[in-house]
This record gives structure tokens, sequence and C-alpha cells, in this order.
């Protein structure tokens, strides 16, 4: 009995934590799309452009020549919209790789 009451008030809390997240990021400022080419441009230069490589938002890549280097979103956002700007994934972790938005922080 108080393994399952205790079973509940952790996953209530899970529940929770991530509730406050989602509602969090509603209500900050959406300043615009990621285009993701242009991230592998900043972050690696001038030769490296976006692969997709799955159907999540983690299923980007960049690539040169077939070598493959991962994508900071944040980094992208704040070189396009300022030091106050971060990513995020918009419905979801699997709502797919075309979801990428920058938003502000506050």
């Amino acid at each position: 009995m108080l393994t399952s009451m205790i079973t509940a008030f952790s996953t209530l809390a899970i529940l929770t934590s991530q509730s406050l997240a989602a509602a969090t990021f509603q209500t900050r400022a959406l300043r615009g799309g990621v285009d993701v080419d242009e991230a592998c441009r900043v972050q690696y230069g001038g030769n490296y452009r976006a692969l997709k490589l799955g159907d999540y938002c983690d299923g980007w890549k960049c690539d040169v020549d077939g070598r493959h280097r991962g994508i900071n979103m944040d980094m992208y956002c704040v070189s396009k919209y300022g030091g106050d700007a971060l990513a995020k994934c918009a419905d979801g972790w699997f709502s797919g790789v075309f979801n990428w938005e920058c938003h502000d922080r506050t």
C-alpha cells in the first residue's frame, strides 16, 4: 500500500513538473523558426549543410563530406535573435524535425 502511494505521488510530481515546463514555454514569445542549414554554417563554416537523419527533434546533424556533427540550436537562436533567445522543439520532442523554434527567455 505504501509503495503504491509513493509511486502515485512520484508520478504526479513528474506530470506536474512536465506541465509547468510546457506552460512556461507557452508564455514565452516566439522569435522565429530555426534555419537548420544556417545553423550549421554559423557553427561550423560555410561548407556544412543540414542533414536529416531522423524523424524526431534530434534528427538533424551538420554534414560536410560525410562527417556528421551535432547542432546547438540554442547557439543559433542566440546568434540570430540575441542573448535572451533559446531554442525549443515545438509540440514536444517527438513532434518532428521541422518543429524547431526560437523563443525569448522571459
